[in-house]
């Protein structure tokens, strides 16, 4: 390895890294007349994917299908403009609410109470129930 090859490599893979960061912050590096360089934030493109986890990508369809029909989906979109409120509301309170619920979820363990055999029955006619799938491939008449 020559002395130009290891710091102007070093250079460019720095340069090329802080490229893909502001890119990912939808930022871009501009180089005025003078070799100064200032960041400017990019107009968001309504036709870019967000970014994010590539592995999850791949189970978004089955996660969405799974949510679709899931009993507890009415509720959460039932109760979802009153926790709205009430975050713009007292935003503390729900953070702190929602805390609270999960320290008593882990201190109390209510899954620990079931089999593992009740678990898996339990899994099973929910993703397995004929009735639903039914359901879904025909739309209701009234």
């Amino acid at each position: 390895m020559t002395d130009t090859d290891g710091p102007l490599a070093a250079k460019m893979n720095l340069a090329l890294s802080r490229a893909e960061l502001l890119a990912a912050m939808g930022c871009k590096e501009v180089l005025d007349g003078h070799g100064d360089a200032r960041i400017e934030v990019l107009p968001p493109d309504p036709l870019a994917r967000p970014s994010g986890r590539a592995k999850s990508a791949r189970f978004a369809p089955w996660l969405q299908h799974w949510w679709r029909r899931q009993p507890l989906r009415d509720v959460a979109e039932l109760s979802l403009p009153l926790v709205e409120h009430y975050g713009q509301a007292h935003p503390g309170r729900l953070v702190a609410s929602g805390a609270g619920a999960g320290a008593l979820l882990a201190l109390v363990r209510p899954w620990r109470l079931l089999s593992a055999v009740t678990l898996a029955g339990v899994l099973f006619k929910t993703l397995a129930s004929p009735g639903r799938r039914q359901a879904e491939l025909r739309p209701s008449q009234l």
